[in-house]
């Protein structure tokens, strides 16, 4: 589903007048402030030195959001994958 905390979707009131786009960058300034505070800890800890380097940040995606009815694959999934990485 398409949400996330009011305070993301506010900060574009004045800039952004299409309620949809103005809860998808929300929603993307949520997740960066989530990357920010992981990237943070793992900076602390010592994963993201330079000396090390071994540190592999994966995003992976299910592909979008679902698919309606009668819009499917000749297999008749949707498109997706549905196994983990």
């Amino acid at each position: 589903p398409d949400a996330c905390p009011q305070q993301y979707i506010d900060e574009n009131n004045g800039t952004i007048q299409d309620p949809q786009r103005r809860l998808y960058a929300g929603m993307l300034s949520c997740m960066d402030e989530g990357i920010g505070n992981i990237t943070d800890v793992l900076r602390k800890y010592g994963y993201l030195d330079d000396d090390d380097g071994n540190t592999l940040i994966v995003f992976a995606s299910d592909n979008g959001a679902p698919v309606p009815m009668g819009n499917v694959t000749k297999d008749g999934s949707n498109g997706g994958f549905n196994w983990p990485l």
